[in-house]
This record gives C-alpha cells, sequence and structure tokens, in this order.
C-alpha cells in the first residue's frame, strides 16, 4: 500500500516536472518517458556537465548509485539559486574533498537527481555510467558540443555484455530476433524499474530528513538565599599592648597559702 501512495505521488511529480522541471543532459527519466538510455560513459577523473531548467527558487543536487540509496551530495551543490542552470563535475568518488564516496565493485551505473531543497519534490536524469578507464567508441549518446569524454552507446554495451557472457560457441541474438511478447516483456520490466528507483529515492528522502528534537539544554538557577553578596573580610594588624594599661583580672575563685 505504501508503495502505491509513493507511485501516484511520483506520477504527479513526474507530469509537473514535465512542464516546468526537467533535465536537459542527461535527458530527463520519467514514467512517462521510462525507456532507459546510458547517456555516456566517463572516466573517473574527467568532467560532466549537468543542465536543467527549473522553476523552483533554489535546488540540491544528489547521485545515485544503481538507483538504489543512499544518496549522496555532489561538492558545493546545495541550495543552487534557480539563475544556476548548469553544472560541472569533475568525476571523483572518493568520497574525499566534499565528493561522494562510491566503490565501482557494487555498479558503474548512476544517476542525478534533483529536488527543490527542503522539499520532498525532485526531478531525475537518464544514467551514465562510471569507470576507471576510458571507454573508446566510435559513436557517442551525448552531444559533443558539451562532452570532452569518450562515450558508448547503449547498444555497443549491451552487445557487448552479452557476448561475453554467452558461450563462444552459441550465436549472439539480435534485436531483430526478439518476439513480440519479449519486447513487451521488456517494456514493462523497464517501467517498473523506473518507477522503482523514484519511489526509492523519496522514501530515502524522507527518511534522511533530520528530526527536530526540542532542545535539552537546561539553564541552572541559584537559590533565592544565595542571591545576596557576602560581606567583605578586612584584615587588621596585631597591635602591641601599652605596659600602663590596666591588665584584666583574672575571674573565678582565689586561695591564699598560708605558710
Amino acid at each position: 500500500m505504501i508503495w502505491f501512495l509513493f507511485f501516484v505521488l511520483l506520477i504527479g511529480n513526474a507530469g509537473a516536472a514535465g512542464t516546468s522541471n526537467n533535465f536537459i543532459f542527461p535527458s530527463n527519466l520519467t514514467t512517462l518517458n521510462a525507456s532507459h538510455v546510458v547517456e555516456g560513459s566517463y572516466e573517473v577523473g574527467s568532467t560532466v556537465d549537468l543542465r536543467w531548467d527549473t522553476i523552483w527558487d533554489t535546488v540540491t543536487i544528489v547521485i545515485w548509485q544503481n538507483g538504489k540509496p543512499p544518496y549522496q551530495y555532489l561538492p558545493n551543490s546545495v541550495q543552487i539559486p534557480n539563475l544556476v542552470t548548469s553544472y560541472t563535475w569533475i568525476i571523483d568518488i572518493s568520497g574525499t574533498n566534499g565528493n561522494p564516496g562510491f566503490d565501482l565493485s557494487n555498479g558503474s551505473t548512476f544517476y542525478f537527481i534533483i529536488t527543490h531543497t527542503g522539499t520532498p519534490d525532485l526531478f531525475a536524469s537518464q544514467s551514465i555510467n562510471i569507470t576507471n578507464k576510458a571507454i573508446s567508441s566510435s559513436a557517442s549518446s551525448s552531444p559533443s558540443s558539451s562532452l570532452t569524454t569518450e562515450a558508448t552507446s547503449t547498444a555497443s554495451v549491451s552487445i557487448t555484455a552479452s557476448s561475453t557472457s554467452s558461450p563462444t560457441t552459441s550465436p549472439a541474438t539480435t534485436s531483430s530476433e526478439l518476439s513480440t511478447s519479449a519486447k513487451v516483456g521488456i517494456g514493462v520490466g523497464v517501467t517498473l524499474g523506473v518507477v522503482a528507483i523514484i519511489a526509492a529515492f523519496a522514501l530515502g528522502y524522507f527518511l534522511r530528513q533530520p528530526s527536530k528534537s526540542p532542545s535539552t539544554h537546561t539553564m541552572n538557577t541559584k537559590p533565592g538565599d544565595e542571591s545576596a553578596e557576602p560581606k567583605p573580610f578586612v584584615w587588621q594588624p596585631p597591635q602591641e599592648l601599652s605596659s600602663n594599661a590596666p591588665r584584666p583580672k583574672p575571674q573565678g575563685l582565689i586561695f591564699e597559702i598560708q605558710g
């Protein structure tokens, strides 16, 4: 039931994002455009230029690995004013200098998500691949005017993956040999995957909101009888008694001894 409510909420957010808030690069990811596209493969140390449109006053950029929580922030990406609609990131996943910390052995697919700062509203981008070394390709799926890194298209990545995982004696299956039912199954699976990604992000966003607990600091007050200030003590030097001064007589009984 909870996932269904998230789905209904995010459908509305995706529809609003399509008209006023959306990614330009990587392209926007919505439930209406649920086909998964890998828009380039980037080596650690190269740069990626993010571009978007928004009507929100401030936005925050986060990144997800494989579309699974926890999300992490990019350097200086919190509360970006709406006059700024681009962001250049020198890819660093070491977890230092404000960069996110990721292990590529857990996956190389990453999504960017922009949130309306302080709210659960968001829109997401298509994915990119991050690798430890450049992947050469004759075709690039990203605009050449905004990217300087080598990229590979989705088709070439898919063909390479299928050919390496299958035995050398069996021929690779081409896209023309897929049956109609298989294509429908792939489309449904991709759509559900996109919905799961966005829903998981919203859930993670809510869970990571800091709780507003009352302050536990208390002030100690002094009792009323301690408010009076103590009287100052003035030291006086001892005085020598004069020989003419009368000596005090002893008090009590006096016994006389007779011989």
